[in-house]
Order: C-alpha cells, then sequence, then structure tokens
C-alpha cells in the first residue's frame, strides 16, 4: 500500500513539467559552452525516492510520503499574495509630504498623475507646484474686503492662481 501510494506521488512529480523538478542532465553537444540545462542538480522527487528506500520502518515511509504529498501541493498550489491599499488618507498625507519636489517627480513617484498632485496640493492650502504651505491665507484676506490685487501682491502669487485656489475649496 505505501509503495504504491510513493509512486503515484513520485510519478506526478516526473509528470511536472517546469524547472524546480526537471533533473539536470546535460542536453547539448559539448561545443556548447556556457549553456546550462534547466532545472535542478537535485531534483526533490529523487531524493524523497532515496529516502524512501532507505527508511528502515513503515512510519518512516509514511513520513516521507507524507513529505512528499506536502512538498508536492507547495509546489503546485498557486500561492495568495496580499495586498494592503492605500487608504485615501494614506495617499493624502504622502502627496503632502513631498514638499518642494515638482508635481511631475510627485506623480511618478507615487504612480499617479501630475494634475492629481496638483489638485490635492491646491484643495489642502498648499501650493501646487512645491507643495509648500502658505502663509497667507488668502480667502480670510478676501473676506476681509481685499482686493484679488492686494492678495496676489502679499501671497506672493498671481491672481488667477489665488482665485483658483479659493474656488476650488469652496
Amino acid at each position: 500500500m505505501l509503495d504504491t501510494l510513493m509512486r503515484l506521488c513520485l510519478a506526478r512529480f516526473e509528470l511536472l513539467s517546469w524547472g524546480p523538478t526537471m533533473q539536470l542532465d546535460k542536453t547539448g553537444h559539448s561545443r556548447d559552452y556556457g549553456h546550462c540545462p534547466p532545472g535542478e542538480s537535485e531534483p526533490p522527487h529523487l531524493y524523497l525516492r532515496q529516502r524512501y528506500d532507505l527508511a528502515a520502518t513503515d512510519e518512516e515511509r509514511l513520513a516521507v510520503v507524507f513529505e512528499a504529498r506536502s512538498l508536492y501541493r507547495d509546489l503546485t498550489q498557486r500561492k495568495v499574495i496580499v495586498v494592503h491599499e492605500e487608504s485615501p488618507a494614506e495617499f493624502l498625507i504622502r502627496v503632502l509630504g513631498a514638499k518642494g519636489w515638482p508635481p511631475k517627480d510627485v506623480a511618478i513617484a507615487l504612480r499617479c498623475s501630475a494634475s492629481q498632485v496638483r489638485r490635492l496640493r491646491t484643495e489642502n492650502g498648499c501650493d501646487p507646484d512645491t507643495g509648500e504651505i502658505c502663509e497667507l491665507d488668502a480667502k480670510a484676506l478676501r473676506i476681509q474686503g481685499m482686493s484679488w490685487r492686494e492678495i496676489a501682491r502679499l501671497v506672493g502669487k498671481p491672481q488667477s492662481t489665488i482665485r483658483y485656489q479659493l474656488r476650488s475649496k469652496t
């Protein structure tokens, strides 16, 4: 019974058609220098067969059969990789943390668009091109009754940029 189980396990290993279980044998002519044949130098099925033959008791043989089955399952079973997705809040922290970097460089590093970086910076009161926090709040100055020209002169930005920032915040 154990011999049949082991032979079935070894046959499964032999039928695997990809590298990790193929035996490393000479496959080319002697003039093919530097050509490395595919596979491993010691495939697992040959190692398991040798261990099974050297086992003295049925318990040892059964342990080798279980090891062979689990190794075959590990080699052929698809591995599930859990990917942690970044939340919008974490993404925002990363965008706002890149102060002094141009939007294009930040976008490449974070795998998003430069316009998205500019938009997030503007919505959070930062300069869209550098990410630096604006010292003066243009909205508060506008509420106090200052003109666009005066606000632009105080903040040090064009009027159109200030209008765009205030429009996107509301």
